[in-house]
């Protein structure tokens, strides 16, 4: 197919140096795409939590960041089949913190909802509503859950 040949042209161009500049069939690469872009991340930080672990209160939200992170992409153990039709790689990915572009430091303490523990908290309060689990587990779970309140859930 037209498609497929221009494709795997493209791809020869602007990704993979082959072996020793011969065929990619059955060889592997040493030399392969390293690709970088940069990573804003922002926060919501909860800045009533006394409230919210005391009475409940709605969360009081400030955002915080960016905080600037320098991402770089490589494609690792690259590899053609034996018949030149598939390539197969790892990505390989690293984070790097710019100081200098951020507002904030690694170091900043940030309060947040520990959001998975509040989807297993979901699954188990759906499965007890649906008769899947007893009013005894369930009292279980939430003591564990309020032996956590002190820093865990949020």
């Amino acid at each position: 197919p037209i498609f497929y040949g221009s494709l795997r042209e493209r791809v020869l161009d602007r990704v993979l140096l082959s072996a020793e500049g011969g065929s990619p069939q059955g060889s592997t690469t040493s030399r392969f795409l390293v690709s970088t872009d940069t990573l804003e991340v922002y926060l919501h930080d909860i800045i009533n939590v006394e409230d919210v672990r005391g009475s409940g209160a709605v969360p009081a939200l400030s955002r915080r960041g960016p905080y600037v992170f320098s991402r770089r992409t490589e494609k690792v153990d690259v590899a053609w089949s034996e018949d030149g039709r598939m390539i197969s790689y790892r990505d390989s990915v690293t984070y790097e913190f710019l100081a200098n572009t951020s507002s904030g430091t690694l170091d900043d303490r940030v309060t947040t909802v520990n959001v998975p523990l509040v989807g297993v908290l979901e699954v188990i309060m759906d499965r007890y509503r649906g008769g899947g689990m007893s009013a005894r587990a369930l009292q279980y779970v939430a003591g564990l859950v309020e032996k956590w309140r002190g820093g865990g859930v949020i």
